[in-house]
């Protein structure tokens, strides 16, 4: 019985707790002001640099035993990137080590990279979305209710 007691009220603990902080909205940009990031200075070595991070994790995959490894180097090179925009330091210098560029050189491969996607963006997504392949169909949500 004790047990019981225990896990409703450490239930209601957890449920009462993610509910207060709901109600209160903080901006978390506030007061952050982005660098910017020149997209005509695009460094010559970007793309090897890209291909040396991509090649270095595949290999530290199958050497490790995986014989069927599926990952985004793409992702883990923007992961890596916006983490090392904010590290200072020695943290800074080993991620730039492992990027194979300094900081803002592969920003401004990434945006250059990004900008020369084809098709359009739609809003709230940066994938692109060809020309033309704009449907009528309404969202699956719409269709349902």
């Amino acid at each position: 019985m004790k047990k019981k007691l225990l896990l409703l009220f450490l239930c209601a603990c957890l449920l009462a707790g993610s509910l207060s902080s709901c109600g209160g909205k903080r901006d978390l940009m506030q007061g952050v002001t982005p660098a910017a990031v020149s997209d005509t200075a695009i460094p010559a070595n970007g793309a090897e640099a890209a291909s040396g991070l991509a090649l270095r994790l595949l290999r530290q995959e199958m050497e490790n035993g995986e014989p069927n490894v599926l990952l985004s180097p793409l992702s883990i090179l923007c992961a890596l990137s916006m983490t090392a925009n904010g590290a200072r330091g020695e943290t800074l210098a080993q991620m730039e080590q492992v990027l194979g560029l300094p900081v803002e050189s592969m920003n401004a491969y990434l945006l250059a990279y990004r900008k020369a996607l084809p098709g359009e963006k739609s809003a709230g997504s940066p994938w692109p979305i060809p020309s033309g392949s704009r449907t009528t169909t309404p969202p699956l949500w719409r269709r349902i209710f």
